[in-house]
Parts: structure tokens; sequence; C-alpha cells
């Protein structure tokens, strides 16, 4: 099976990962900082889950596939999307098969809205509060979109290793690392990546 190892080293690391995030980072703040986010993200909850209709829910469902499909290079072939079910399809490529497994789980990971709500809180000048409560809601509406087509019965995990057990358990691992990540980069900014560029580097001219 195409991605087995990756898929196992992922499902072995992510949580892990989400705990350190949790541990060392996130419960170490002072908690009021994320309540506009938190906010936001109950918002945004609400709104995906009230202002799309089933059809729309899946037409983002199947343009994260081909979103992700198109980033590996793969060649679009057919996209189908109905009142109830959708599809779609991609020109198998061997130098790209290592990526067939998150084309296949994109829909529970991709984060679209955001993405989109980055984009809004870089260009719109908002104070903090504001720009939490923004980010927040793409949170929620990619959080509300991802697990909506979750269910046993979806075709989208019959190629992933462990089935729906492991597709469950990389996806969960993943919005985790995703959610915890950007609260802390939203409360101090792209500071900490700098400085934990300068902290590497400092370690290494040790040796």
């Amino acid at each position: 099976m195409i991605g087995w190892l990756g898929f196992t080293l992922s499902l072995l690391s992510l949580p892990f990962l989400a705990w350190i995030e949790i541990r060392f980072f996130i419960l170490k703040e002072d908690l009021s900082y994320y309540l506009y986010p938190i906010l936001g993200i109950f918002a945004g909850l609400i709104i995906s889950r009230t202002i799309f209709t089933n059809k729309t829910q899946i037409i983002f469902h199947e343009y994260r596939h081909m979103i992700l499909s198109g980033l590996f290079g793969n060649k679009p072939k057919k996209l189908v999307v109905g009142n109830k079910t959708g599809s779609f399809e991609y020109e198998y490529s061997k130098d790209n098969a290592h990526a067939n497994i998150l084309i296949s789980l994109a829909p529970y990971f991709l984060p679209f809205w955001t993405l989109i709500a980055f984009l809004i809180m870089f260009f719109s000048g908002f104070n903090q509060g504001y720009a939490g409560a923004i980010l927040g809601i793409g949170i929620g509406m990619d959080i509300e979109q991802w697990w909506d087509g979750f269910h046993p019965d979806q075709s989208d995990f019959d190629d992933v290793p462990f089935g729906i057990v492991g597709s469950f358990l990389f996806c969960l691992s993943w919005q985790s690392v995703f959610l915890f990540t950007n609260l802390f980069l939203f409360i101090h900014g792209t500071k900490i990546i700098v400085d934990l560029v300068e902290f590497s580097s400092s370690q290494l001219d040790l040796f």
C-alpha cells in the first residue's frame, strides 16, 4: 500500500507534537488571550452549519480533494457534485503516488477557510481582538466542514491504512496540531519562528 510508512509515522508523531504544544506552550500562556479566537471558533461552527446547504458542503469537500491533488501536480479528470454525493478523479502518477493517502483525506484537514481568515487579518489591520475572532471563525468553519462528511460509509477511507480508525486518528491529531499552532502564532506572531531559528543556529555554532 502506497504511503503506509509515512502515514504510520504520522500517526505516531502528530499526537506527540500536539501534546508538546499543549504542555509547553498553550498552558503556559494567559488563557484570556484565547477568548476571542475561541468565541470565533464557536461562531464559525454555527455559521458553517447554518448557511451552507448539503450540496455546498459537498462542493467544498470535493474542492479540497482537487486543491491538494493539484498542489502535488496531478491532472484533474472529472469533478461530480450532486445533492447527496460527489466525486473527484485525477490522473494517476507513480511520481506522486506517495500523496494519494493525503489527497484522499484532504477534506478532513485542508484549512480552506482558515487561510482566507489569515488573508483578511493580514490586509485588514484589525486589532488583536477582532483579528482573533476572524481567525477563530475560519478555524471553526474548517472544523465543521472537516467532520461533516466523516462517516463510516465514506469511500475516502477505503485506501487509507487502518481504514476509518487510522483516518480518524490522523485527522484528529493533525487538526489538534493545526489548532494549537494557529492559536500560539496568533498570540506571539512570527517572532517565535525567528527566535527558534536563531536559537537553532546558536546551538549549531556550538559544534
